[in-house]
């Protein structure tokens, strides 16, 4: 008997009366576009200063950056190969005392062959995106612990910064549907901090297998389902739905339910996870959302109030939820604007917890120009040192990025 079937967006913003089929790529670079090879190469350079909650020290660091892909095509475009990795080298007086370091974040090299206009076989290192939701995705269960440089603390960042797991996808597309089926190997349980490593122990310490199939609805919805199975593990399952209401409001749920850990380590119970929202678009332009995300696995606040009294004990449990909410429940309000001026975009992120009340607001400017962009970043986190988003604190950033 088939697995519970998975409907989802691929990408994270719904286009409404967009064709499946391109909602099905939307997260890989388009299969067979050229048969020329295709590079994109940029550079950053980036300052920051870092405020932390109780420092009496005004820490700064610097950053060098060059991100590279690579996309290549045969002549009858059934073949092509994929390439997206990243270098970061960190610097200045940060507050862990760590002066200097290099990391290469390899997101993606993957290998694929289009059988004919439906079917499409891939194998390689894929960065495997599921979910709708604009902050918290419950069913992203390829998220984890992959991002091995952390260079921002914005959802959409950290998506596309973290490492891909070596899989193999095999995707059916229709003119309506779509279909994946993929298997992702244990290769390592060991994590390696060198340089230049893979660091598969990140995303290959288990055997792991999806099943998702997608469908569009009519006027502008899609519906989907998705079955997930780690080795030694329950099995998720999860729900995505996003479309228009109407010209200017969309909407969008996102959920899953299976055995989770629970706190203390070593507990599993069945949980849910939801994160809904609504996003409005103003003439402007200006895009505003506001989502809700709940994580029945999370400390509810009695508990987390609790734990935030017990130094050690709060840093084992943060540990024990890497890259999961810490906390139950939390909100979500982005505001978003393309070219609100000429050759300006700008965007703004805020985030409350409803467990602690405490709060996270990002906000950048970029000044773009066709051959670089230059951004101004602001993270103010005023909360505590030990409360869900006080403990990342705050900070100033101004990045230029050069695109070769």
């Amino acid at each position: 008997m088939w697995p519970l079937l998975y409907l989802s967006l691929l990408q994270s913003d719904p286009l409404p009366g967009a064709d499946l089929q391109a909602f099905a790529l939307a997260d890989q670079s388009a299969a067979g576009t050229a048969a020329a090879p295709d590079w994109h190469l940029s550079a950053e350079a980036a300052l920051t200063t870092l405020g932390t909650p109780g420092a009496q020290q005004q820490h700064w660091l610097n950053r060098l950056a060059l991100d590279s892909r690579f996309s290549q095509s045969s002549d009858d475009q059934s073949l092509y190969l994929r390439w997206n990795s990243r270098i970061d080298r960190f610097g200045g007086n940060s507050a862990n005392g760590s002066d200097s370091m290099t990391v290469m974040s390899w997101k993606e090299l993957y290998g694929g062959y289009r059988w004919n206009d439906s079917w499409q076989t891939e194998f390689g290192r894929i960065n495997q995106k599921n979910g709708v939701a604009r902050g918290f995705n419950p069913t992203d269960f390829f998220a984890g612990a992959a991002v091995r440089a952390q260079i921002s603390q914005q959802p959409s960042v950290l998506r596309e910064q973290r490492l891909g797991s070596l899989m193999l996808r095999q995707q059916w597309l229709g003119d309506s549907q779509a279909l994946t089926f993929l298997f992702s190997p244990k290769l390592s349980s060991q994590t390696d901090d060198a340089p230049l490593a893979p660091d598969w122990a990140r995303t290959n310490n288990t055997d792991r297998w999806q099943f998702s199939a997608e469908q569009q609805l009519g006027s502008g919805w899609t519906l989907g389902l998705l079955a997930y199975q780690a080795q030694d593990q329950a099995r998720q399952y999860g729900l995505n739905l996003s479309g228009a209401l109407n010209e200017r409001w969309l909407y969008h749920l996102e959920a899953a339910s299976g055995n989770q850990p629970r706190w203390p380590a070593g507990t599993f119970s069945s949980t849910g996870r939801l994160a809904s929202g609504f996003s409005y678009s103003l003439a402007l332009p200006l895009t505003l959302t506001l989502e809700w995300q709940y994580d029945e696995a999370g400390l509810n606040q009695r508990d987390w109030l609790a734990l935030l009294e017990q130094p050690a004990l709060w840093q084992q449990y943060l540990q024990q939820r890497q890259g999961q909410p810490p906390t139950r429940q939390a909100l979500l309000f982005q505001a978003q604007s393309q070219q609100w001026s000429a050759g300006f975009d700008w965007s703004a992120l805020w985030l409350h917890d409803l467990q602690d009340n405490s709060d996270m607001l990002l906000t950048e400017l970029t000044w773009i120009k066709p051959e670089y962009d230059m951004v101004l970043q602001w993270q103010w986190a005023p909360g505590p040192r030990r409360s869900h988003y006080g403990a990342v604190g705050s900070q100033l950033q101004l990045l230029l990025r050069y695109y070769f």
